[in-house]
């Protein structure tokens, strides 16, 4: 929302305080922050989901069920992977992986006494895919963007459906893994070589990239030398 707000205001100074207020109305507003603000309130009051009314526990209940169906399909008919971009989203996921694997490490290595099943939790939540309400949060600037008729947008939602794709298949093999091998992955020094091993090579396109980028640019150096020297022996001829 700043960065929009920065290139659709360039002339309005606005103070902290007003920047601050803005942000928390806006956080306020979100549907997902809005139900867990009901939520919170009516279990303060000891209400829970059996204290409802049974077309509200029932409404609830069949929402729950449809949601992440109705994402997965939206996500399989939005996404578009243009040749190229699925190397690079997968080498992203892979770093995005080995970086929380090292940092699962760490909070191992500082609370030792935790036990088995939470060094699995530690191990795997932060293995969850990507997650849909920030790209709602990117569409809904992007049609904000269509609105004010501006060249170029903040993001690019097709890259971003196609992250978000991608990273839930990623991320299941991964959970399975862990758990099919937990003996093996709870141990913290393994964790950080899987995840220092996966952070090499998730920089291993970019790498084999930038040499074929500097083989081309070398070729065409000697054709035009060739061609340089083959012009000036003709002129001489």
């Amino acid at each position: 929302m700043h960065w929009y707000q920065k290139r659709a205001i360039k002339d309005l100074q606005t103070s902290t305080s007003n920047k601050l207020k803005g942000l928390g109305l806006a956080l306020i507003k979100e549907p997902i922050n809005l139900v867990i603000i009901v939520g919170l309130l009516l279990l303060s009051f000891g209400f829970n989901l059996e204290s409802l009314p049974s077309f509200v526990q029932n409404t609830a209940l069949h929402i729950k069920v449809i949601m992440t169906p109705l994402i997965l399909l939206f996500i399989g008919m939005a996404v578009r992977i243009k040749s190229g971009e699925f190397g690079l989203i997968l080498s992203l996921l892979t770093r995005r992986a080995g970086i929380t694997f090292c940092l699962s490490a760490v909070f191992i290595l500082l609370f030792p006494a935790l036990s088995a099943p939470l060094v699995l939790l530690l191990i795997v939540f932060p293995q969850s895919s990507c997650s849909f309400w920030p790209f709602a949060h990117m569409s809904a600037i992007s049609s904000m963007e269509e609105n004010d008729k501006q060249d170029k947008p903040t993001f690019d939602i097709n890259f971003a459906v196609n992250v978000l794709a991608l990273s839930l298949p990623f991320s299941t093999m991964l959970a399975i893994g862990i758990f099919s091998f937990s003996d093996f992955f709870i141990n913290p020094t393994i964790l950080l070589l899987i995840g220092f091993g996966m952070v090499t090579v998730s920089f291993i396109p970019y790498i084999i990239e930038k040499v074929k980028k500097n083989k081309e640019a070398e070729l065409s150096g000697q054709f035009n030398t060739y061609v340089g020297i083959d012009s000036q022996t003709s002129e001489e001829s």
